[in-house]
């Protein structure tokens, strides 16, 4: 049984029809290829917030025969259009709503430059969009994304299927499941329920998938930067070379060994490790450069990452520690002193 059918029939009877719903809409009965399908299913998922559902999502898109590299990238624009609508939704729906010519006058001076870098097709974008932005309940975006997607040919009835995805998706997040608390139904050490003001002034504490999921991340951001330190180290050229070449086989070695220990970790927690490249690009949140820069402009980029790296283990370092995840924590700490130290060493080489 896949992860997918655990979570729709862990549904309680309430949302008995949902569970129907869910199999519904993503059946092969639609006006939407495959890609769409799943591409705006997992959009809507990362939408709603919900970890769990992406992953379980993602995992069953990857049993449906579909080509890899069409799949891959259309998981990879369903993440970028849930988080670009995200922002949009919020900013053109103040927008709409405050109805005063001087804001509309006004520029966004909003970056979203992903939206004319889509990995797969621009109407499949589109499409996942527009889902996204029926869940944020944004009119002028809906309507945007509907002309253009209108105007490039593609069907009311595949932009209706794509709309009855978002609803069923959306409405399928935790507090629907059996496992969910509410903090209002918190009990103390004793037994003793807490008072609605006690649940409010107590702490949000992470989900345990969503500390799982964030660390997924950081084994992919690691084996990406191993790869691309180690690759570095094959392609460094000019007179840095000879402390270059070391101190780049240096770090990529200690970025392996703690591959291992970070994924093992992750298995601990209950998730999967990423069970191939295609999921480690997924999952990955660091820029990868393509091809051999010269000495200096490798120094940079692998000292900006290490950088990036560092700020991300420290956030999951305070979710585990939120979460009273002694050991992922304390992990963490590791890995944010191993991205910092390394960041000084690359620092140091650009000195005069």
């Amino acid at each position: 049984m896949s992860t997918l059918d655990r979570i729709r029939d862990a549904l309680p009877e309430a949302a008995a029809d949902l569970r129907l719903n869910i199999q519904s809409v993503l059946g092969e009965g639609t006006a939407l290829t495959a890609v769409q399908r799943w591409g705006v299913a997992v959009a809507c998922a990362h939408a709603s917030r919900d970890v769990e559902l992406v992953r379980a999502l993602a995992g069953s898109a990857q049993q449906q025969g579909i080509d890899e590299a069409a799949l891959a990238a259309a998981l990879d624009d369903a993440r970028a259009a849930a988080a670009l609508m995200g922002m949009n939704n919020v900013y053109y729906r103040f927008r709409h709503l405050v109805g005063k010519d001087g804001y509309s006058q006004m520029p966004a001076r909003l970056r979203m430059q992903r939206i004319g870098r889509t990995k797969g097709p621009k109407l499949d974008f589109e499409l996942f969009c527009l889902a996204v932005s029926a869940i944020g309940n944004c009119e002028s975006c809906i309507r945007s994304h509907e002309d253009v997607l209108r105007k490039g040919e593609v069907t009311e009835a595949a932009i209706h299927d794509a709309v009855r995805i978002a609803a069923t998706v959306h409405g399928s997040p935790w507090p629907c499941r059996p496992d969910f608390r509410h903090p209002s139904t918190r009990r103390d050490e004793h037994g003793a329920a807490e008072t609605d003001e006690e649940a409010r002034r107590a702490p949000v504490i992470p989900e345990r998938p969503v500390l799982a999921e964030a660390l997924v991340r950081v084994v992919a951001d690691t084996y990406a930067l191993s790869f691309q330190t180690q690759s570095f180290h094959w392609n460094v050229r000019g007179p840095m070379f000879p402390a270059l070449h070391k101190l780049f086989e240096e770090q990529y070695d200690e970025l392996s060994e703690s591959i291992d220990e970070l994924a093992e970790r992750v298995r601990a927690l209950g998730q999967l490790a990423p069970t191939s490249l295609r999921e480690i690009a997924n999952f990955a949140t660091i820029p990868l450069e393509h091809g051999a820069p010269q000495a200096q402009g490798m120094v940079e980029i692998l000292l900006a990452t290490n950088e990036l790296l560092a700020r991300g283990t420290r956030r999951v370092a305070q979710l585990a520690e939120q979460a009273g995840d002694a050991v992922t924590h304390d992990m963490m700490v590791a890995r944010t002193a191993a991205h910092e130290k390394a960041a000084w060493m690359l620092r140091a080489t650009l000195e005069e």
